[in-house]
């Protein structure tokens, strides 16, 4: 069954009529970091001592010197793919996404990190970006190397599949379960659309997720403040500073 609510396919050579505008006065360095937090943001900046050349994106911003650039804070779908493509105007690629994520049942911890294996989609924006002959490349080149960084890093991490929801507080326990029963084992926001908009604008893109919380047995049990989570959250935050900075 053709998943697509368009009867029209997607095709990567036709611009859309609204097109994206540059986010920078020049190309941007080919290396960055798009925070979906504005907490992660601010301590990556802080951290990179990126004070001047910003510019603003609706709610988001972009700052950069001469090797690398941080774009975010956004929310959903849609916003995340619209600053992608902004990005990608203003010449950006190698793109790490670090986000929170939500996850499903007891076996996982907050602080764990997750990279996405696959994707259980319950968001819509993704389908703007499916292509019919394409599949996405969970294993490509880029992403090997960013794992395999993150391992030499001592950083661990599990691969796996990621249910991507539209409405944060409709994450019901029906729906908790149902995905989980499907395989999923965490849930957010924006990775699948990013992965189809990466895949779609030939751009090499990651998304590293933290867990922040747990949905489990019709429970929401916050770890926002745990040290399990805020650990993992300066560990990554590092992580990216020496990757984007060699």
């Amino acid at each position: 069954m053709n998943s697509r609510i368009s009867p029209y396919q997607n095709n990567r050579n036709e611009e859309g009529l609204v097109r994206p505008l540059s986010v920078s006065e020049k190309p941007l360095p080919l290396k960055g970091v798009l925070c979906a937090v504005k907490k992660d943001f601010d301590f990556l900046r802080q951290k990179l001592s990126l004070k001047g050349r910003g510019f603003g994106f609706l709610m988001s911003h972009v700052y950069f010197d001469d090797s690398c650039f941080i774009a975010g804070p956004y929310f959903g779908s849609p916003y995340a793919c619209a600053l992608l493509e902004s990005l990608k105007k203003s010449g950006a690629d190698n793109i790490l996404c670090l986000g929170w994520c939500g996850g499903l049942g007891s076996e996982l911890d907050f602080g764990d990190i997750i990279i996405p294996s696959s994707f259980e989609n319950e968001d819509s924006t993704y389908k703007s970006y499916i292509l019919e002959n394409e599949s996405l490349d969970f294993n490509s080149s880029f992403r090997m190397k960013i794992k395999k960084s993150l391992t030499e890093s001592n950083i661990s991490f599990r691969e796996e599949k990621i249910w991507t929801t539209n409405a944060v507080f409709r994450e019901t326990k029906a729906k908790a379960d149902f995905f989980k029963n499907r395989g999923a084992f965490c849930v957010e926001m924006e990775n699948s659309a990013l992965y189809y908009a990466a895949n779609f604008l030939n751009i090499n893109l990651i998304c590293i997720n933290i867990v922040s919380d747990l949905v489990s047995e019709g429970k929401w049990i916050k770890g926002f403040k745990s040290k399990e989570f805020n650990d993992s959250r300066k560990k990554i935050i590092n992580w990216a500073i020496d990757y984007v900075k060699k």
